[in-house]
Parts: structure tokens; sequence; C-alpha cells
């Protein structure tokens, strides 16, 4: 898995470093650590998506490549100044380095790996905001990454889309599948706002950092940013008590959120 992974952000393009004498094997040799890679023509900064990866070049030939917590080992050769790393009689890297920049691409498959030698950590998930309204999240918000296992991936990486509009109370949520669903109830279950869905509800919370979590599985959590005010108002309806863990029946009334 780890190796169709790293086939998948490396790329067939070779990127120049700057000219000089050609690296030597002593110049690959030690830790390395992911910053940056391109997936679908996109640069990402890997920390800011929660990951972390390290790429180890030992005395010998051996390289190990550690990420979402996977070791995998391959076998290294020095070419023409570049470490060409293989496993399995197949080649998953071709890197390239001056010394401080490592580059990381191959020869079928898209993507780049930045590594370089500073360590990274992975970016801290803004805490919860509380004392919240069901007002506080009126508006449009556009998906932008997601997250399983703490670990973030871009939705344009992905092809992947999904917003949720929020006025007078009620929810417009069109999904992965560009199915949308209006008028959705929603009520607030003390700093959580729950959206009733014909499938499992949603689960969503402001952040602390103007972003919004929303809850879709029990090991998947989706990222978004508010995009704009809402146009027009919509109804306003609680949803039952069985859509509310440890929640109280409410009774039904109606609102109106100005635009």
């Amino acid at each position: 898995m780890m190796k169709r992974l790293l086939c998948f952000v490396t790329t067939a393009l070779l990127l120049c470093l700057p000219a000089g004498a050609a690296a030597q094997e002593s110049d690959y040799l030690g830790e390395w650590y992911l910053q940056t890679m391109e997936m679908e023509g996109e640069i990402f900064n890997v920390a800011e998506f929660g990951m972390t990866g390290t790429l180890t070049l030992c005395e010998g030939g051996l390289a190990t490549f550690e990420m979402f917590s996977e070791t995998e080992d391959f076998h290294y050769t020095i070419q023409d100044g570049a470490a060409v790393l293989e496993g399995d009689g197949e080649i998953y890297m071709i890197a390239r380095t001056d010394g401080d920049t490592l580059i990381g691409t191959n020869p079928e498959e898209p993507g780049t790996m930045v590594f370089t030698r500073t360590p990274i950590q992975a970016a801290e998930t803004s805490p919860v905001r509380r004392n919240v309204q069901i007002e506080d999240f009126a508006g449009i918000w556009q998906g932008t990454q997601m997250e399983t296992t703490g670990i973030k991936l871009p939705l344009s990486a992905m092809d992947m889309t999904y917003s949720i509009t929020i006025a007078g109370g009620a929810a417009s949520v069109t999904d992965f599948f560009e199915l949308t669903e209006d008028s959705l109830p929603c009520v607030m279950n003390g700093d959580t706002l729950v959206v009733a869905r014909e499938e499992d509800p949603l689960y969503l919370n402001l952040r602390e950092d103007g972003t919004l979590s929303v809850l879709l599985s029990e090991d998947v959590l989706l990222w978004m940013e508010y995009a704009g005010a809402a146009d027009g108002d919509a109804s306003y309806f609680v949803i039952q008590e069985d859509l509310i863990p440890g929640g109280d029946t409410q009774e039904e009334e109606t609102d109106s959120l100005s635009t």
C-alpha cells in the first residue's frame, strides 16, 4: 500500500536542482523530512494536513520511507548523481539533492515530493468554539479537506467538492456526488449544530480559527471554510430527539435569518 501511495505522490517530472558537481552517496545519507508534495498539479504543505514523512538513506544501499505510521524498505543505488530507490524490481523514486533539499520523482506517476533536513510538526487542530448559537453557523461553507485517522487530504487533489448552506436555522447540503438536500432541519446540541438527513445526521462545530468541522461518520471529518453569506431565508424546524444523543425533544418553532 505504501509503495502504491509513494508512486501516486511522486512524478515523472524531474526537477533540476542548482547546477554543480554531481551528488555523491554521502550527500544523500541520513534522514530527510517531507515538506511538500504535488498532487494533481497542486503543491501542498504536508504539515497543514496533519501529515509527516521521513525518508532515511543508510550506507550500503538501504532506504526506508515512513508515512501514515507505515514503513517501507527500499534498495537504492547512485546513478548519474541521483539516488534511485527500487523495490520488488520496480523504481519507486528518483531523488536528486543539492545537499540541503532532496526532490523525489517517479518515472510513471504524477506528483513531486520535496524533503529537507529540517523536521516538521503536524499542524495542531483548532479547538471547538464554545458558547455558540445557531445563527453563528449561518452562511455558505465550502469543503477544503477530508480527515481520516488523523490525516487530512485536500478535496481539490481528489477532484471532490462538498458544500453546506445554513440560513434561518435550516441547511442545504450538496455532497460529494453533487446530490443536494434542501431545507434540512437543524438544532443546537450544546456547541454542536445537528443537521437531520435521510441518512446519518451531520454534526457541525465551529472552530476558533474560523473553520467549520463536520463529522460525516465515526472516522471521517470534513473541514470547511466560510465562503460568504447565504441568500434568502429558510424555515427553522427542530429535529427529533433520537437524532441527538442524550438530547430532549424540543418544541417546533419558526424563525428567519435576514440577509
